[in-house]
């Protein structure tokens, strides 16, 4: 079986290592990008079976990055995109949940929780 790729974009440098390592850990091949320019430059080169997207970026939200690329034409985007935020239960994650599978607070969830969450989005 072919291990599922994973694009984390997180800016925390602490939670994006924990989040790698926990993932790496369980067979899934991670690359990281810590801001939204690096990710559009990772997203566009595909393959990744799902995007773990922080949504608060510097310069940036991840929401805003997503609809940017759902608006470009040819760009095959991965079937799967999870947020990772702190914010809840305003405008934003309403607008999150219409654009991707959803989001996780990350105060909330541990490693192990976010391994089987996206275990279940890919079905494994």
């Amino acid at each position: 079986m072919i291990s599922p790729r994973v694009l984390l974009v997180e800016d925390d440098l602490f939670i994006r290592e924990v989040f790698a390592e926990a993932m790496s850990k369980a067979a899934f091949v991670v690359e990281t990008a810590q801001n939204g320019e690096e990710a559009v430059t990772k997203i566009k080169q595909g393959g990744w079976d799902i995007v773990l997207m922080d949504n608060n970026l510097p310069h940036t939200k991840g929401s805003e990055l997503v609809q940017q690329l759902k608006a470009e034409k040819d760009l095959v985007l991965p079937k799967h995109i999870l947020f990772l935020t702190n914010t809840t239960g305003d405008s934003e994650t309403s607008k999150i949940n219409a654009i991707s599978d959803g989001y996780l607070v990350k105060s909330d969830i541990t490693p192990k929780d976010l391994i089987d969450k996206v275990k279940k989005l890919l079905g494994l």
